[in-house]
């Protein structure tokens, strides 16, 4: 009976720590979006860092508060750079986002801010291609992502795989969520021209209308 006592105790003790840490951590973590649109949700994301971070590493193996704390740093870097920001700073975040990345590799915003990341700051163009295809595995239907997905590929040079995740993106935004063209006209002007006329030919068939305004706008 005794030995019955000691274990109702000790799995009371063990939930109850377990419930604590669960309570100060999400008592800790701070309210940001899930993912910027734009450049002016950068600094919604910078507010929030020291507290993300702090909860992460008190979360510990909580893969979505390192998600939380990756994207609180990088989201400033990507989207409003500091060009004094030291390479020491930029190895520290970059650091944070691999962390996240293998905390959480089911997560595609962990992926995506490594592509771009790599792709806007560090000059690894064969890293940023493979963190963007592993955006698009782990998040294909994720189109809160798409404004920057497209973005950083506009920027790279296109294997064959990369090349049919995009096709069928802008197809999908056509179909599904044509408040997202802005995006596809916004990768088409950064685009470099192999890229460019990639999305043209997919266009000619998916939004011909699109790529008469993208090809020859209104003077």
């Amino acid at each position: 009976m005794i030995w019955f006592r000691i274990g109702v105790a000790l799995y009371a003790l063990i939930v109850g720590v377990l419930a604590l840490w669960i309570l100060v951590t999400e008592i800790i973590r701070p309210a940001v979006p899930y993912f910027p649109t734009e450049a002016r949700d950068a600094k919604a994301f910078a507010i929030g860092r020291s507290a993300a971070l702090g909860a992460a590493r008190f979360g510990l193996i909580r893969g979505e508060l390192w998600t939380e704390a990756a994207l609180t740093q990088a989201v400033p870097a990507v989207f409003d750079p500091d060009p004094r920001t030291s390479r020491s700073n930029l190895a520290d975040i970059r650091n944070t986002l691999e962390h996240a990345a293998k905390s959480a590799p089911h997560d595609p915003r962990n992926w995506l801010m490594l592509a771009a990341f790599d792709s806007r700051l560090e000059a690894r163009p064969q890293e940023s291609a493979e963190n963007l295809k592993l955006a698009y595995y782990t998040g294909a239907n994720e189109f809160v992502l798409s404004p920057l997905r497209l973005a950083v590929a506009a920027q790279l040079d296109w294997a064959e795989e990369l090349q049919t995740f995009v096709q069928l993106e802008i197809e999908q935004i056509i179909m599904r969520h044509p408040e997202l063209k802005p995006a596809i006209a916004a990768a088409y002007q950064s685009a470099k021209p192999q890229a460019q006329k990639f999305i043209e030919t997919t266009l000619q068939q998916a939004d011909p209308e699109l790529l008469a305004s993208l090809t020859h706008p209104p003077r």
